[in-house]
């Protein structure tokens, strides 16, 4: 009988097996699943089942950017998608990992940043043969760039660091700025801390939040963004637009309409700061005793970089620009959540943004394409007011 190739954790259960076919791959379950389902795609009752390729769901588990660059340059001319997922190991977003069958769970914690100032970020991520990947060129889309790893820290416990990619400069400093926007807005935001290594280099510190330290113990918590709970692949993380993705999360998330408002509402702030990449990744749901929406994350502006599309990367009711008051009044509205309720977030969206566009040199870009910035933010938030 054939070995499985991959065991499948469900935070530090063995709950399922992968075997290779010669028609592609086998799931069988060792155990049962602890929320009754491995994912909302992939309940119980499905297993065992066979595939000609990995679900989708385990491909969302894969990394962007420069980490998985780095996985597929050094890839084998024998590697598939699952020797792919098995390098990256206990590293995957959420409480699902997939490991080489037999092995070990690895500590949740590697490398370690207590004190920035001793370390080069570089190095670190080097270090674990994750290459400076700072990839080359102009990049299309902002998430092919994006450098970020696992790491630890004493205060910020389980974290992710991100780095500036060359082709995006200060790219961390214009998250870190939009995060604070987003949490003086009243937007659950993800708590993130600008910290400089000790050759200067800045990275954005940001603390996991499917991670919760309980006791003396790391738990893992589920998560998934808007592909997996669509059941897309990460390449088509930019086709499903805001109706599609609002009705699936209204459909698995314990207060529909609730979410349905945070969402809409992360949707006209990102708008208004002009964040054209508001994709389908950057939209998750956590499980943690409810399922709701997670902290926002990947918050920033892309405005600063002419390479990157001004529009919104999800459309809403066919519309991706030159967004009015209106518009996102009938969507809530198609969507259970009161008109009332959309124009009081949008107002106290405008109020309490408009004081930050003042800040934004904060940052660090230049005066010029501060200015552009301003002006930019300044024309979104009249639209929203007339």
């Amino acid at each position: 009988m054939t070995q499985p190739a991959a065991d499948l954790y469900q935070r530090q259960k063995l709950v399922a097996t992968v075997t290779r076919t010669g028609a592609g791959y086998r799931f069988d379950l060792v155990d049962n699943l602890a929320r009754g389902q491995l994912s909302s795609t992939l309940p119980a009752e499905k297993f065992p089942f066979d595939a000609a390729e990995l679900p989708p769901f385990f491909l969302n588990l894969l990394p962007e950017g420069a980490r998985l660059q780095m996985l597929l340059d050094t890839a084998k001319a024998s590697d598939d998608t699952l020797e792919l997922l098995l390098r990256v190991g206990w590293d995957t977003v959420g409480d699902v990992a997939v490991v080489r069958h037999g092995a070990l769970p690895e500590p949740l914690e590697r490398d370690r940043i207590d004190d920035p100032r001793q370390v080069s970020f570089r190095e670190l991520f080097e270090a674990r043969s994750l290459r400076d990947a700072s990839i080359a060129g102009v990049q299309e889309k902002l998430s092919d760039a994006t450098i970020v790893f696992v790491v630890g820290s004493r205060s910020a416990g389980p974290s992710l660091l991100k780095l500036n990619p060359a082709a995006f400069p200060r790219l961390v400093q214009d998250e870190h700025f939009f995060l604070r926007v987003a949490s003086s807005c009243g937007i659950a935001a993800a708590k993130a801390t600008l910290i400089e290594d000790r050759d200067g280099e800045a990275g954005l510190l940001v603390h996991r939040f499917d991670r919760v330290r309980r006791r003396q113990i790391v738990e893992k918590l589920h998560q998934e963004d808007a592909c997996q709970l669509l059941d897309l692949v990460p390449a088509r993380k930019y086709t499903p637009t805001m109706r599609t993705v609002t009705e699936r999360i209204q459909e698995v998330a314990t207060a529909p309409i609730a979410e349905s408002r945070r969402l809409l509402e992360h949707y006209i702030f990102s708008y208004l700061i002009g964040n054209g990449d508001l994709h389908a990744k950057n939209i998750s749901l956590l499980w943690n005793g409810v399922v709701s929406l997670t902290p926002a994350y990947d918050v920033l502006s892309t405005l600063p970089y002419p390479e990157l599309s001004r529009n919104m990367a999800l459309p809403l009711e066919g519309k991706d620009a030159n967004f009015r008051l209106r518009d996102f009044v009938d969507f809530g509205e198609r969507s259970g959540v009161p008109k009332k309720a959309v124009e009081s977030m949008a107002a106290k969206l405008c109020d309490r943004l408009a004081p930050w566009i003042g800040r934004l040199d904060e940052i660090g870009y230049d005066a010029e394409t501060t200015e552009a910035m301003r002006r930019e933010m300044s024309k979104r938030l009249a639209r929203l007011e007339a």
